[in-house]
């Protein structure tokens, strides 16, 4: 998948290996990850868990921290995603059995902002 989206910013094939997985130099690490979230629709009558060390679990708000996103919205319309210019959060329409495919804060990080 990162292959063809680098050939997208007409980089190498290969740009996102050594970022992004380091056993390309014979390592046994990795630094990619796949996260799966679950973000039930909420109302007054839930209880925000807390843990014993006071702390709640949660995904960042607004922005997730990764370098792309696959979300399947499953007829929730809450999804927003930012435009550069102007700044502003626009909704999401939720479409029937599609998934919304959201470029994140890391790949404009590894591709220096193209």
């Amino acid at each position: 998948m990162y292959g063809g989206i680098a050939l997208a910013f007409d980089l190498n094939e290969n740009y996102f290996d050594k970022l992004i997985d380091d056993t390309t130099e014979g390592n046994v690490d990795t630094l990619s990850a796949l996260r799966l979230n679950f973000y039930p629709k909420r109302d007054n009558s839930m209880p925000i868990l807390i843990g014993e060390d006071a702390q709640s679990l949660r995904c960042e708000t607004r922005c997730d921290n990764v370098i792309l996103t696959i979300l399947y919205q499953h007829q929730i319309s809450d999804l927003q995603v930012q435009l550069d210019n102007p700044k502003q959060w626009i909704n999401v329409d939720v479409v029937p059995y599609a998934f919304v495919v959201n470029t994140e804060r890391c790949l404009e990080r590894l591709t220096n902002g193209l």
